[in-house]
Order: C-alpha cells, then sequence, then structure tokens
C-alpha cells in the first residue's frame, strides 16, 4: 500500500477476556502466533476497565463472562464509545442469538470447541477489520 496508513504488526493488540486462567493462556499462546501482542483479564468490568487505558485492536471474548456477559460487554463498548471488533467464543448460543449478535456489530462468532485454525482466522480477520477502519478514518 503506498499513502495509506498501516497498523504494523508490533502495534497490533488484542485483548483476550475470559474468566478461566486456562482457556485465557490457551488464547493467548495461539494469538501471539500472529505477532501481535496480547492483553488477558477475567472479566467484563475488568476488559472496560483496561480499554478505558489501553487501546487495543481486537477484542476476543468467551460469551460467558462473570458480573456481564460478552454481548453485554460488546453493547457498553459501543455505548462508550470503543468501536473495536469483537469476537465471541462460546458452546451455547442459539442461532436467534449468534445472529441478532452479528446483527448489532460483533464481528465474529468462534464455536467451541475451537480449533487453532478457527481462532486464528476470526482474529486475522477482525484486525484487517480495524485496519479497514483505519484507513476509511483517515483516506
Amino acid at each position: 500500500m503506498t499513502n495509506a496508513v498501516r497498523l504494523e504488526a508490533e502495534e497490533q493488540s488484542v485483548l483476550i477476556v475470559s474468566s478461566h486462567l486456562h482457556l485465557r493462556n490457551h488464547y493467548a499462546e495461539i494469538i501471539r502466533e500472529l505477532q501481535v501482542q496480547v492483553f488477558a483479564v477475567g472479566d467484563g468490568f475488568e476488559a472496560l476497565e483496561f480499554l478505558r487505558h489501553t487501546p487495543v485492536h481486537t477484542v476476543f471474548a468467551d460469551f460467558f463472562l462473570p458480573g456481564i456477559n460478552a454481548l453485554e460487554l460488546f453493547l457498553l463498548m459501543k455505548e462508550l464509545h470503543f468501536p473495536i471488533p469483537f469476537v465471541i467464543c462460546s458452546s451455547e448460543l442459539s442461532a436467534r442469538s449468534r445472529s441478532e449478535a452479528l446483527q448489532i456489530g460483533v464481528s465474529s462468532i468462534v464455536r467451541k470447541p475451537t480449533f487453532k485454525r478457527t481462532i486464528e482466522n476470526s482474529v486475522r480477520a477482525a484486525i484487517e477489520a480495524r485496519e479497514s477502519q483505519m484507513l476509511k478514518f483517515f483516506c
């Protein structure tokens, strides 16, 4: 790309939100292979607090979280003007809930159990969507 704003790989970051330490570590291990910086928190309220101080390019969240679920987190982020691509990971969302989540702007929904390639593809697509948003804004 010439004369375009491009976020370099070392600048890209993903926030993982999961109440399960082993899943946070598993997701982080996979996502780091994409050469992005990874942050992780244990619930939706921690995620909101983190986002107030640290910009990230994508959020990857388990659906069921203590306090608020991932969809509620996404809606709060929109309300607080954090326009960040958002990937939800869940094994128990109904087809209707999945459809509604995508209609309100969730980037993608990854079904558990997750395969490495599925996680990589969903995060990569979200990062590319963020880059596209930035290019439209600056160009």
